[in-house]
């Protein structure tokens, strides 16, 4: 049996419109159904892209609702617990004041400058984002529940407060739901 992996990365809106082009052009061209991958890696947009494959959204589906276009049942189905993130910042008065994502990280480097990396630096002085993931989260809970799905889906994180990557879904990788893991990531 041949085995196909697809590997989705990061790019936002974009991102997510060049994804459900690629998938569409790969069906269309070879008759491939990304649903049916042995496995599905996504990060970013990616993630989102992979979730909802997974939850069973065609690639067909995944361009009308990129381009504005009629879903199918099935895809409309999916489609109703699909938060798409908000691009739009909050006044600054509603922001959170600023500081750091990680302290926990920083207190460690401070401790053990020799083992700090300039990276997981900058992501630990990085702050909170201003824009809430947790309705897209809560859409995708809503699709799988607490479980993860059968087929192999691999989300990767970054842990803020140790630096560690990590693939939500692989065999070594901590349990979460599939919304906390494509809000994680």
């Amino acid at each position: 049996m041949t085995r196909v992996s697809i590997v989705l990365g990061a790019g936002g809106p974009v991102g997510h419109a060049f994804h459900a082009g690629v998938l569409r052009a790969l069906e269309d061209a070879l008759g491939f159904d990304a649903r049916t991958a042995t496995l599905i890696v996504g990060t970013s947009a990616g993630a989102q892209v992979a979730a909802l494959l997974r939850a069973g959204m065609s690639a067909r589906d995944l361009g009308a609702r990129v381009r504005g276009r009629k879903l199918t049942p099935e895809g409309r189905a999916i489609a109703q617990h699909y938060v798409r993130p908000s691009h739009e910042l909050p006044p600054r008065s509603q922001r959170p004041p600023w500081r750091p994502g990680s302290l926990r990280y920083l207190s460690s480097a401070i401790r053990r400058p020799w083992r700090a990396r300039p990276g997981r630096l900058v992501s630990a002085l990085m702050p909170d984002g201003p824009v809430s993931l947790e309705p897209q989260a809560a859409g995708f809970r809503a699709l799988f529940g607490d479980r993860w799905p059968d087929e192999e889906l691999w989300i990767p994180a970054v842990c803020r407060d140790t630096g560690e990557r990590v693939a939500f879904g692989s065999g070594n990788a901590p349990s979460t739901d599939v919304g906390s893991a494509v809000a994680a990531s």
